[in-house]
């Protein structure tokens, strides 16, 4: 882990006698409002003044009377209380107050023997008419727009109240964040005075089956953060994230306690994320690159975590450092188990035109582009997390065809390395490709047939119902199938394929008519289907009961 600290020191110089400060102007009042100055005690005892002297930049007005001021409490100087009546809730003097220019003006408080309390410089430019310039921090000399600030009060100022825009004598900034999978914790003390006793605590929340638990990252202490300063945390998530064993990253916590005054203050900050562990949840999973003019590419994701996961800030980037960004969008999201063809050029529904408005599909205008001769495609989470990579060329194309163009490259098996050219193959649906579907040349891991029949029973010639469909899928790319139905006695009444070319999943349509063509009788019978493996001559047979109703 590395950890960086960088400080930054304020320099001030102040009079000996500022104890009290000018906080808050209001030197353009509208024709029905008058001009004033607020000034403030910050101490904690109160401050007796015998008299003031107040000036401007070429006049000044001396007041002989003893003013008090309470401790952390205003007081107003005004012209006149018209306009302000109904906000004077400190104490106020009504005096000959030196005219507030409404261009630049320098406005100084001394003691009756010319000593200075305090003197402020503001230019009219930084303010606004009938609004008042909220000085930003009392410690620091106000003489340039930086600790000068438009008050952003409903009412256009805060006479006798806190200013809109001030520093606190507390004020620590904490900033989370996580780039290319390193964690970037900033904190800053904008505040008066010293952060003591600094500590913080960095954990991930994570998922393993259906328990949640929490790891910690590190610890830290620092005993002081001078006003001004900051500290600069950072580390390397990927790095921690790749010795746990974890199906989900939900989320990561900053637990940051310090001394305020006199107590203890804890406050947490966390970044949540919900991502799956890298090439264990979304993977590259279907592309198609060499396309016939008109016609869109596109590259399908699966999801094969147990969660959906929502795409927001994921990034796909190819070889020659061009970026798909998916947008901050909830609806953007990959079911678990399922298919996501993500495309970015609008020509792709030329080609695919039934896949208009299908949730399987995402269009994301942007200029990305996959090379005919190859390319390298990263897929990484919105931290900068590496989640899956290919390194595709049109040499991993497979099958005895004369062009391969307008045909996808799909993954057999999904959840193996997307690198491994052995387990691409191409498309052999009659489409070209299966943009957010079961890939057509997708192997299951178990060595079986799986077959679905629906309706079951099925009753021919039902109006809701009319065929049966029968679902397969092989665990073979490409198979020679045979599907017969026999009588429970073992005759055969009906062959629906013989020696039939066939993709790893299709279905069989059987409207209950017979090979002799008459209507088959109701009843019990048996399904049986035969896969040949066209590579390697592996033969595989499934057997299903089927229900003939009226």
């Amino acid at each position: 882990m590395v950890l960086l600290f960088s400080i930054v020191f304020l320099f001030s110089v102040f009079s000996a006698n500022a104890q009290v400060y000018i906080n808050e102007i209001f030197p353009a009042p509208s024709q029905s409002k008058s001009e004033w100055i607020e000034i403030y005690n910050p101490n904690e005892n109160d401050i007796s003044l015998p008299g003031l002297i107040i000036t401007n930049r070429n006049s000044s007005f001396k007041l002989e009377r003893k003013i008090n001021l309470l401790p952390n409490s205003f007081f107003a100087l005004l012209s006149d209380t018209v306009g302000f009546s109904d906000y004077l809730t400190c104490p106020f003097l009504i005096i000959n107050l030196p005219t507030l220019h409404n261009d630049w003006d320098a406005i100084t408080l001394r003691t009756l023997d010319s000593l200075l309390i305090d003197s402020i410089y503001y230019d009219f430019r930084w303010g606004k008419k009938d609004f008042s310039l909220e000085r930003y921090d009392w410690s620091i000399p106000a003489v340039s727009k930086e600790n000068w600030n438009v008050s952003g009060n409903v009412s256009g100022h805060t006479l006798c109240r806190e200013n809109s825009r001030t520093i606190k004598d507390i004020q620590l900034e904490d900033e989370l964040q996580i780039d290319n999978g390193i964690c970037h914790l900033l904190l800053k003390n904008f505040g008066r005075k010293n952060i003591e006793n600094l500590q913080i605590e960095i954990t991930v929340s994570f998922s393993f089956g259906e328990f949640d638990t929490i790891f910690s990252i590190g610890s830290w202490k620092q005993n002081k953060l001078q006003r001004g300063d900051s500290l600069l945390l950072q580390f390397s998530i990927d790095t921690v994230l790749k010795t746990l064993e974890y199906s989900f990253l939900n989320k990561i916590d900053c637990l940051i306690g310090f001394d305020s005054m006199d107590t203890r203050v804890s406050r947490q900050k966390s970044l949540s994320l919900n991502l799956p562990k890298p090439f264990k949840g979304l993977l590259i999973n279907e592309i198609l690159f060499d396309v016939y003019t008109g016609c869109g590419e596109f590259l399908e994701l699966v999801n094969i975590s147990s969660r959906d996961i929502n795409l927001s800030k994921w990034k796909l980037r190819n070889s020659s450092g061009k970026m798909l960004s998916f947008p901050s969008n909830d609806s953007f999201k990959i079911k678990a188990g399922k298919y996501c063809a993500i495309v970015w050029d609008s020509s792709f529904f030329n080609c695919f035109e039934g896949k208009k408005g299908d949730s399987n599909v995402i269009y994301v205008e942007a200029p990305f582009l996959l090379r005919n001769l190859g390319d390298k495609i990263v897929l990484s989470d919105p931290i900068g997390i590496v989640h899956d990579s290919v390194n595709f060329l049109p040499q991993w194309h497979k099958g005895k065809m004369t062009s391969f163009k307008q045909k996808s490259l799909e993954k057999m098996i999904e959840s193996k390395s997307s690198n491994d050219s052995t387990n691409w193959y191409t498309c052999v649906d009659k489409r070209g490709a299966t943009p957010g579907e079961l890939n057509s040349v997708s192997i299951q891991k178990e060595e079986s047939i799986w077959v679905d029949i629906e309706p079951n029973p099925f009753v021919p010639g039902k109006i809701e119902n009319p065929v049966c469909k029968i679902s397969y899928r092989l665990p073979f790319v490409q198979s020679r199938i045979n599907a017969k139905i026999f009588s429970l006695d073992g005759i055969q009444v009906l062959e629906l394929e013989n020696n039939t070319i066939s993709p790893s999943s299709g279905i069989i349509e059987w409207d209950g008519m017979m090979q002799s063509g008459k209507k088959i009788e109701p009843g019990g019978y048996i399904f049986v289907m035969e896969a040949i493996d066209i590579q390697t001559g592996k033969v595989i047979k499934e057997i299903k009961s089927l229900a003939v109703g009226w």
